[in-house]
């Protein structure tokens, strides 16, 4: 991916801040036009975001088919209904703090 920075260098060090610590940002020798080259890095939202998103759909896939190989008692199924409809709160959670470098 590359930026072009016009006239203002101090977007590419806010931007390499705000990819994170394994990003480097490489700016080119022109001071009108400088490109600028995110190397090496996907930014922790956007990476965190698609994570999400697979973690779901495998996730939902999952609880649905999962009821067809458990007892049909009611009490049963009402647990499981239960810890299934919670029970993916806590990676989302993990991931949506690793997405802003809390974890």
């Amino acid at each position: 991916m590359v930026l072009q920075v016009h006239g203002v260098l101090s977007l590419a060090g806010a931007l390499a801040g705000a990819l994170g610590d394994n990003c480097a940002v490489a700016i080119g020798p022109y001071s009108r036009a400088a490109p600028v080259a995110l190397t090496g890095c996907m930014p922790r939202p956007f990476a965190a975001s698609v994570m999400g998103v697979v973690f779901i759909i495998v996730y939902i896939a999952a609880a649905i088919t999962l009821p067809d190989v458990l007892p049909q008692a009611w009490p049963v199924q009402a647990v499981y209904f239960l810890l299934a409809g919670v029970i993916w709160v806590f990676p989302i959670r993990w991931l949506m703090l690793w997405s802003v470098h809390k974890r």
